[in-house]
């Protein structure tokens, strides 16, 4: 088998051209992008060598085919804008969110030390509020015990004004024997 057509074969023949040209990018320049018109009435359309023919229906059904597919396309393209704002607003939002968390979240950690703080403060007043109540009562103790022994001398002595000369002045310990059980004698007074 040739590559070649057999003598009388319809292919082997000459063509008569009866396309009859519309347009053509460079007049003369049979490789230029063209369009033509054939004997059956169908629209050819070669571009860089590649030719479409098609019927004058199927052009124009494809033009609103394309003119359909670059008005979705377009309506897509917007949605697609209003999406993308709407993503961002809502990104913006929960940014916002989070920082205002992360500020409540700071403001709540420095209540709480304030807490701690004055919940140390408290503990420190009630325990020397404790400390100066037990100095008080250890000088009520002390100090009842020193008007006891003066009272006691000076009962001893009725009618007479007692010798005072005798008598022990605070922190000094009496003879009466209780200075033991009152011991330490406390060395402040209470505020």
């Amino acid at each position: 088998m040739t590559d070649r057509a057999e003598p009388g074969d319809p292919l082997d023949l000459p063509r008569a051209n009866t396309d009859r040209e519309l347009w053509r990018e460079r007049p003369g320049d049979y490789y230029a992008d063209s369009i033509h018109v054939t004997e059956q009435g169908a629209i050819g359309v070669n571009v860089g060598g590649h030719v479409i023919v098609l019927p004058v229906r199927d052009w124009h059904r494809r033009a609103e085919m394309v003119e359909h597919l670059v008005t979705r396309a377009t309506r897509l393209e917007e949605t697609n804008v209003e999406v993308v704002q709407k993503y961002d607003e809502a990104e913006a939002a929960l940014r916002d969110a989070r920082q205002r968390e992360t500020q409540e979240e700071a403001a709540r950690r420095e209540d709480l030390a304030d807490l701690e703080i004055a919940l140390q403060r408290a503990e420190k007043a009630e325990a020397a509020l404790a400390a100066a109540a037990e100095r008080e009562a250890e000088w009520k103790k002390y100090a009842t015990h020193k008007l006891g022994c003066a009272v006691g001398k000076m009962v001893q002595a009725p009618g007479e004004w007692p010798d005072t000369s005798g008598w022990v002045s605070a922190g000094e310990p009496c003879n009466c024997g209780l200075d033991a059980l009152l011991s330490p004698t406390p060395t402040e007074p209470p505020k």
